[in-house]
């Protein structure tokens, strides 16, 4: 009686994976399509994204934006980079302080620089001792991949990254 479920379980089981396969194979000419359209549209976008030079100036225009909007900069500290497929990943840990008002509007500020960076969650928490608040958080600014760099791996940030403000 085990042996009879288990093989009618094992029936099922190879069923569903040959619907699924069988979909696949439904949906292959769409799905190929849909892949050389969007291996035209790479190269575009690779350009789109800043290069090395440029991710200087970019994580500096953050910076900027930051401290031009009535914030206090507690730390701005980017982490090492990670080399993706097509770009390069790096994560800047962020802890700003200001007024509550002026903190929800800081993710609107820093979309509305460019698109080459996005915010990831962040944490809000009210501070009883100045009464303003603090966002700590991480966001990601996205860079061209050089053409020789090896795919997903990790590199140490240059020393003068770290910026950090002398009133934390």
């Amino acid at each position: 009686m085990d042996t009879s479920t288990q093989l009618e379980v094992s029936i099922q089981e190879s069923l569903a994976r040959l619907d699924t396969q069988s979909q696949l194979l439904l949906d292959q000419p769409v799905i190929e399509a849909e892949l050389a359209q969007l291996e035209v549209q790479l190269p575009l976008l690779k350009m789109a994204l800043p290069s090395e030079r440029e991710l200087a100036s970019l994580l500096e225009r953050i910076n900027d934006v930051i401290l031009d909007h009535e914030l206090k900069l507690a730390e701005f500290t980017p982490k090492a980079s990670l080399n993706r497929e097509v770009m390069r990943v790096v994560p800047v840990k962020v802890s700003v302080r200001g007024s509550g008002e002026a903190i929800s509007r800081l993710p609107n500020y820093i979309a509305a620089l460019s698109r080459q960076v996005s915010l990831s969650e962040f944490d809000m928490a009210y501070l009883p001792d100045g009464g303003g608040w603090q966002m700590t958080g991480e966001l990601n600014a996205f860079a061209q991949l050089p053409k020789n760099a090896p795919k997903v791996v990790a590199d140490e940030p240059a020393p003068d990254q770290t910026v950090e403000s002398p009133n934390p």
